[in-house]
């Protein structure tokens, strides 16, 4: 059985998982975290949890990320990431989160591509819209 072929999509998934991965090394070294975090601790233990909820939510946007889903199926997880991406930054009191928040900012334009291209198309029409009434008020 052949292996599907590497391609960009491919690409940005296992390199995003990549990430994900190294931004938890953390979670394993206590020289890495604030000294607020201790092993055991509920804070330790709710970064513990966001960031599994994190990654299951991220391995699960970017399944099919190349293909056309009906509707916004994949806005739920974004919010998920999202929220968990904050509750990481809150617990490990450290700017993981940052790089987290990129890895949704690249998984963002895959998925609403269809509601983006929609709202640059309104932006352009209510830009046009406010223009040509200025030009009509002569100011």
């Amino acid at each position: 059985m052949r292996s599907p072929p590497l391609n960009h999509i491919s690409l940005l998934r296992f390199t995003g998982l990549f990430t994900y991965a190294s931004s938890g090394v953390p979670l394993l070294s206590t020289a890495w975290r604030s000294a607020d975090v201790q092993t055991g601790s509920p804070e330790y233990v709710a970064w513990c949890v966001a960031y599994a909820i994190f990654g299951l939510a991220y391995w699960f946007a970017t399944l099919d990320l190349g293909r056309r889903q009906p509707g916004l199926q994949r806005v739920p997880l974004l919010v998920v990431m999202n929220v968990a991406a904050f509750a990481i930054g809150w617990f490990s009191q450290s700017g993981i989160s940052g790089v987290l928040t990129m890895l949704i900012a690249g998984v963002v334009p895959w998925t609403l591509l269809g509601v983006s291209s929609c709202a640059l198309g309104l932006a352009a029409y209510l830009i046009a819209l406010a223009d040509a009434a200025r030009a009509a008020t002569g100011s």
